[in-house]
């Protein structure tokens, strides 16, 4: 897999051996595949090829690049290292996709791992920024609210090992010490229990998101810090108990002053595409973009006098789904 960078302009692009390059785009929808992008090597680029077990699904000889090669002015072939392949194939048949990168003297090089998100975009940052805190503070006590392994992964292991973790969901199960609603966390823990936590694509499922960040500052040390991660653009997904999407401009309704927090960092990643089923003038929505995630990264910083004195059984008679 190419490691991945950041450039002067922040751009993020990938180097393998003596490969610069770049996926603009890897769509695979509706039996229709894409992929576009740049790469510039040490010899002038041939052609490009779409190959997923073992089969060639489309190729592209180069095209123009003026961009790359005001980027790289010093890269002698970068005025031809742009390519454009479409191609007819299934989703699944691309899950597994690679590019065959040939050059005019004969080399070759393999681009894999092409629908692997970016770590460094805005959405993942947080992520790692948090993760990168907690093994800067001293050891303290951690909470994970949705911490259940329902689909196989945890978390508990990311965690320094000095930290003192807690596994917390609505629902028992592996990896979850703690069964509870986070609507009321302060009836499953004493006021001012955690120095650190952690929710992974839990909020859409929080009824009254603003009900769970007063019991959170009821249970967080000041001066603690929590990661939110989570949508802002998902299909639906574990109905009825899927409410809500947030994007970066949403956080400070959330987390502000009178709810006794500050934003340290938030952001979104995973750019995409909405496709409706039925195009309408309403519904042309071209390339724009929006994000598959969504992350914030708060800090407590004081006391708050709010409440909502509304129980989740108040508004809703559903379960989250097992």
């Amino acid at each position: 897999m190419p490691l991945t960078v950041a450039d002067s302009c922040g751009v993020t692009i990938g180097r393998s051996l003596d490969l610069i390059y770049y996926i603009d785009r890897f769509v695979s929808f509706d039996s229709l595949t894409r992929v576009s992008g740049w790469v510039v090597g040490d010899s002038p680029l041939q052609r490009v090829s779409l190959v997923a077990s073992g089969k060639e699904l489309g190729a592209c000889n180069p095209l123009p690049s003026p961009d790359v090669a005001a980027h790289y002015p010093a890269k002698a072939h970068a005025k031809l290292a742009r390519f454009d392949i479409r191609s007819v194939s299934s989703a699944a048949a691309t899950l597994d996709a690679m590019l065959r990168i040939h050059f005019t003297d004969s080399s070759v090089a393999v681009i894999s791992k092409l629908g692997t998100p970016s770590p460094s975009d805005a959405g993942h940052a947080c992520y790692g920024n948090f993760l990168a805190m907690i093994g800067r503070m001293p050891p303290g006590n951690f909470l994970e609210i949705g911490a259940r392994a329902r689909s196989g992964v945890t978390r508990r292991e990311v965690i320094p090992p000095a930290w003192d973790y807690t596994g917390f969901d609505i629902i028992a199960g592996p990896n979850v010490d703690v069964v509870g609603d986070a609507h009321a966390l302060s009836q499953s823990f004493p006021r001012l229990s955690f120095d650190a936590v952690m929710a992974i694509s839990v909020l859409e499922h929080i009824l009254m998101p603003w009900k769970m960040v007063l019991e959170l500052n009821a249970v967080m040390r000041l001066g603690g810090i929590a990661l939110f991660h989570t949508h802002q653009a998902w299909p639906l997904h574990d109905e009825p108990w899927d409410f809500w999407r947030f994007s970066k401009d949403a956080w400070p309704a959330l987390f502000n002053a009178k709810t006794g927090f500050e934003i340290l960092q938030a952001g979104m990643g995973e750019p995409t595409f909405f496709v409706p089923l039925r195009v309408q003038a309403s519904t042309n929505f071209d390339e724009q973009l929006s994000y598959l995630v969504s992350s914030v990264i708060v800090r407590k910083t004081s006391e708050t006098m709010l409440s909502w004195d509304v129980n989740l059984r108040d508004a809703v008679d559903t379960a989250y789904p097992a």
